[in-house]
């Protein structure tokens, strides 16, 4: 093969090749290169090289975008030398600092996807797709974004991909597949929505290991990462970075559009002065394994009136408590948070600003933790205790409802949802395992790896630790709750649950929510929601002697317009 000579002599002026050292690259990487015209990005093509990407090559010289930067091509000793126009090495686009307030951060979310939307239509409307996206490939020019790593290949809607590299962090299924039949512009969607996941989880980079594909692309739910998320922004994330293209957002376009609306809606629910009425109902049903083990329902749940508030709760005991056990746990946590309550409206103590009312949710959660593991000390074999995980136990969800102002706090992996326009929301960031090693920036294959055990609930109601000295106390740090607040909307359906109601691959999904609570009043809404996932519940066989169906608990709160009489 012939060498490379360090200088090569064009009628445009002469092309510098002693970054090559004489020899044709293995790779197709490009060199940056200053020349008198500016900066370009230079390629040097080996006769094989160039002989299996001729035609390819030279269709991506004659392609003229505003967003692809001219590339030429020479010729030399049968293989060639490709140079694109380039800004310097290090013009990449700035992305959004991850730390800005959450509006902050949105705002410019939607500018950045907006011009990249524009971006990948031009692109798509020319008949090619961006299957290699990746942000750091584009460099920001006086004349608006171009992308600098589609400088030899194009790829074309329809074309077999045999050359193109695709970066896995934002590489939508089908693209990682080869299945260059389903690529569309909804493959591009999936793109510009994880490079906005990833910003909104706070790692630009993307997630650590082995990107998407490695846990099936199924995305963590982002509230982990970001818990003060607002309303309406997951949903459509979620829609964006489904595995088929074919429920994905059409195009680029159609996503930002959905976004923007979203972003809308965050100011509406803002706004204080929207009157609202409320329809509430709750139930509780006993799971197929504790009937058949002959067990007591572990769940608990309330629903308080407390003047023109409501306090609902909801508590699932852990079943393997050995001292104690879950049934005990959740009545007792129901009932100390029954008396926190109805001792605050006793004393006749306003509770107007948010900040009271958190500051007493707190109070109540740490009251209840201290009842449950006293109460668990006060069993027989209570005081010869050394195991923290012998203690009962239990989860708590709570809702604090004025108006249409709900205060939620939770500890464990009872759940709250928010439907609305037949999306479905979580409300809440789970307390096991899991959770807590994903928001310490484990991969999600890694932690997913760990089987079964990181279902455990990390934080709770009652749970303890182990002093030095061999005795038991209360963990007050792992008792604190997670609290949010959230304005509802007339339309809106929140639904708090135990995990007998929702867990995915197991009982029900959040995606079945919408259907399930679609008419009717809150309780007629409740029995639907239990019917189905009791439905899936299964009686004793030989290789489930004592069947499966965990315990099922759900309150409904229905908003409704002021004028509306509750159902």
């Amino acid at each position: 093969m012939p060498a490379l000579p360090s200088e090569l002599n064009l009628p445009d002026g002469p092309l510098d090749l002693s970054l090559f050292s004489g020899h044709w690259p293995e790779d197709l990487l490009p060199r940056w290169l200053q020349r008198t015209q500016g900066w370009v990005r230079l390629y040097a093509l080996s006769p094989e090289q160039y002989d299996n990407l001729r035609e390819e090559l030279h269709e991506r010289q004659a392609t003229h975008l505003p967003f692809l930067p001219p590339v030429h091509l020479h010729q030399y000793q049968g293989g060639a030398l490709v140079w694109a126009e380039s800004a310097a090495p290090e013009q990449r686009l700035a992305l959004p600092d991850v730390h800005q307030d959450e509006s902050v951060l949105l705002s410019r979310l939607l500018t950045l996807g907006t011009r990249l939307a524009d971006l990948l239509s031009g692109l798509h409307r020319a008949g090619f797709l961006w299957t290699s996206f990746d942000p750091s490939a584009l460099e920001s020019t006086a004349q608006g974004l171009r992308i600098r790593n589609l400088d030899l290949l194009l790829p074309r809607v329809g074309r077999p991909l045999h050359h193109l590299d695709a970066v896995a962090a934002y590489a939508a299924p089908e693209r990682m597949a080869f299945a260059h039949e389903r690529l569309c512009p909804a493959t591009d969607v999936f793109s510009l929505a994880v490079l906005i996941y990833y910003l909104l989880m706070g790692r630009p980079e993307g997630f650590p290991g082995q990107g998407p594909a490695a846990f099936d692309y199924d995305f963590p739910p982002l509230r982990i990462y970001r818990p003060r998320l607002p309303l309406g922004i997951e949903p459509v994330l979620r829609r964006a970075l489904h595995p088929d293209p074919l429920l994905r957002y059409p195009t680029p376009t159609a996503f930002l559009r959905a976004f923007q609306n979203a972003l809308a809606q965050i100011s509406t629910r803002q706004q204080v002065s929207i009157p609202v009425a409320l329809d509430v109902a709750g139930d509780s049903r006993i799971g197929r394994f504790h009937q058949v083990t002959n067990t007591p329902n572990q769940d608990r749940f309330l629903i308080l009136p407390l003047g023109e508030q409501l306090v609902l709760a909801v508590a699932d005991g852990v079943t393997h408590a050995l001292i104690g056990s879950g049934d005990l746990a959740s009545e007792t946590a129901i009932a100390s948070f029954t008396q926190t309550f109805q001792q605050h409206l006793a004393s006749g103590t306003e509770m107007r600003s948010s900040q009271a009312r958190t500051a007493l949710l707190t109070q109540a959660f740490e009251q209840a933790s201290r009842d449950i593991f006293q109460r668990a000390l006060a069993e027989p074999l209570g005081r010869f205790a050394t195991d923290p995980c012998d203690l009962m136990s239990s989860t708590a969800l709570v809702g604090w409802l004025q108006g249409r102002h709900l205060i939620l706090g939770n500890l464990g992996d009872s759940r709250a949802y928010l439907v609305r326009h037949g999306m479905v929301e979580q409300l809440t960031v789970d307390g096991d395992l899991r959770t807590l090693y994903l928001s310490q920036g484990i991969a999600p294959e890694e932690v997913n790896a760990l089987g079964p055990m990181v279902a455990s609930l990390y934080r709770c109601l009652g749970v303890a630790y182990a002093t030095k000295d061999a005795q038991l106390a209360l963990d007050l740090q792992r008792c604190v709750p997670d609290l949010s607040e959230w304005f509802l909307l007339p339309g809106d359906t929140v639904i708090l649950c135990s995990d007998g109601l929702v867990e995915e691959g197991v009982f029900l999904s959040a995606e079945h929510l919408p259907a399930l609570v679609q008419g009717g009043t809150a309780a007629e809404a409740v029995q639907r929601l239990i019917e189905a996932a009791c439905a899936l519940h299964r009686d004793p066989s030989p290789a489930e002697p004592e069947g499966c169906g965990d315990d099922v608990t759900c309150i409904v709160i229905r908003v409704l317009p002021a004028d509306a009489t509750p159902l």
